[in-house]
């Protein structure tokens, strides 16, 4: 989706509508989602005994502004590019089919 310049409210809201869900109503305090991913990912580990849902890690990513450029894929790959929807739809098929929806 390297073709697609949006925020994550933005993303949010494709991904629900591929989804076929409610997007978010309002955002999560980034203080909060940290706290709860790491507690989450403290009940998952030593309690569950498995892993997390949604690792901490990921979370700590979330608070840095990330930019993708695919530019190098389409010049030495000809890497074709799809509509952003299309391809959230083709990654939600293969989630799904996967076990992972």
């Amino acid at each position: 989706m390297g073709n697609w310049n949006t925020t994550q409210k933005g993303l949010n809201e494709l991904i629900a509508h591929v989804v076929g869900v409610a997007p978010p109503l309002f955002p999560i305090p980034f203080a909060l989602a940290r706290w709860g991913s790491k507690v989450g990912e403290w009940v998952s580990r030593s309690l569950l005994r498995r892993p997390p849902y949604v690792p901490a890690f990921f979370v700590e990513m979330m608070a840095h502004m990330q930019h993708y450029d695919c530019s190098k894929a389409l010049r030495e790959l000809d890497y074709p590019q799809s509509a952003p929807r299309m391809a959230m739809e083709d990654a939600v098929t293969w989630f799904r089919g996967n076990g992972y929806l």
